[in-house]
């Protein structure tokens, strides 16, 4: 299920749904509440407590993330699609990610 703002979710809770099939994970690897998820390649090197404040840590990797091209090349593949982490609703990367598909500026 595509939506026309690319928008992030959280997916504690929601293994089993079907409603989640579509989610494109964007954190690192994971085995938690049922999910077995491997690394996506736009999971944040930062993490907050050890990198900085959760806001720091979300500006250092939009700092981060702007100086890989390789990576920025790929966000338009996000675009109106829904990002899964486990932030939610908290501010994560997950909405770095959102913002600059939505822009189509990379």
């Amino acid at each position: 299920m595509k939506t026309q703002r690319t928008t992030v979710v959280n997916l504690k809770g929601h293994c089993d749904d079907p409603e989640y099939a579509d989610v494109v994970y964007v954190g690192r690897a994971t085995y938690r509440g049922g999910w077995h998820l491997d690394a996506s390649p736009f999971a944040s090197p930062y993490r907050p407590g050890a990198d900085g404040s959760r806001e720091q840590v979300i500006e250092k990797y939009k700092t981060w993330l702007l100086e890989q091209p390789h990576l920025l090349a790929r966000v338009a593949e996000l675009r109106g699609r829904r990002l899964g982490c486990w932030c939610a609703p908290l501010p994560c990367h997950a909405q770095v990610l959102a913002e600059l598909a939505d822009k189509g500026a990379v």
